[in-house]
């Protein structure tokens, strides 16, 4: 091969290097949108009602309004602070519990989790008069029968369904 030759050879491999620089080049990676995650850690309305449908609690959305009407709304009541105990729920002896024992006549919990939990636990206790249950309004009926308002207001009921949950 002679001089010339070698020369347009070469000038044809710069060409082809230029022409194509893919064939080079790594490609770059393609930068990964993170999908942004809920704070599931947070104790807030969203988490609790998340996680009590997640465990399994019936009527959670009654369960939620019941947790912040009873925990001086929105969790800010010393029971909640102190005990995990957004609910009033009581130590209970005779079923299952995640109750870590007993503060202020009331039952501690290690976390808000634990306390739903807990009230899970309750209604697995009455499994079988809430498994009949079809409509909100029978459950908030069942409440009261079930002894679980104990001497709470005679206007519980509808207080209970006039709080606003804010998700």
């Amino acid at each position: 091969m002679n001089a010339a030759n070698i020369i347009i050879s070469l000038t044809w491999v710069m060409f082809l290097v230029s022409y194509y620089p893919h064939v080079e080049k790594q490609l770059e990676p393609v930068p990964v949108i993170e999908q942004q995650q809920p704070d599931t850690n947070t104790l807030n309305q969203s988490n609790v009602l998340r996680y009590a449908t997640k465990i399994g609690v019936k009527f959670p959305e009654v369960y939620l309004r019941q947790c912040i009407m009873e925990s001086g709304h929105y969790f800010e009541s010393n029971l909640s602070k102190t005990n995990n105990n957004f609910h009033g729920m009581a130590h209970p002896y005779i079923r299952k519990t995640t109750s870590i024992g007993v503060k202020g006549g009331m039952a501690k919990y290690k976390s808000w989790r634990h306390c739903i939990i807990d009230y899970k636990y309750w209604q697995e206790y009455w499994q079988e008069e809430i498994d009949a249950i079809n409509t909100v309004d029978d459950y908030i009926k069942f409440l009261r029968k079930s002894g679980y308002l104990g001497g709470a207001r005679k206007t519980y009921e509808k207080e209970l369904l006039m709080v606003k949950l804010s998700l």
